[in-house]
């Protein structure tokens, strides 16, 4: 009863101040719809869509080998699975996800390659020092 109650006294209030609904209700679900239709838009800039596949990442120890670091051993099941179905190049780093971007920051401009995908730190924990 108490809910009815206040759930009609929100709309006289809103009955009475059309703008305030206005601003609260529609403004937000039109500018979202602008928004969206901005990012249809084509952008010439941007260059065509790249269709994510594993056919992007070339497998093995040549100059066009894509690099995927990791501190979890070999035998863990992610990594062993990354092993055998991806089309990654494997390198194991000792540590956790600091020691890993510390090693990637110092390798960054030290490789051939053109393209580094990333890391996997597992267990990690979170520093907030």
């Amino acid at each position: 009863k108490q809910l009815c109650v206040l759930l009609q006294k929100r709309a006289v209030c809103a009955k009475r101040d059309r703008k305030g609904l206005f601003l609260q209700h529609a403004l937000p679900v039109l500018l979202v719809a602008l928004t969206m239709l901005v990012l249809l838009l084509p952008d010439p800039r941007v260059g065509p869509r790249i269709l994510l596949d594993a056919s992007l990442y070339t497998r093995g120890d040549g100059p066009d080998s894509t690099q995927f670091l990791h501190s979890p051993p070999a035998s863990h099941p992610l990594v062993a699975a990354l092993a055998e179905r991806s089309v990654l190049s494997l390198d194991r780093v000792q540590g956790d996800s600091a020691a890993l971007s510390r090693h990637m920051l110092a390798t960054y401009s030290q490789h051939e390659r053109s393209v580094r995908v990333g890391a996997l730190a597992l267990p990690d924990s979170l520093r907030l020092n």
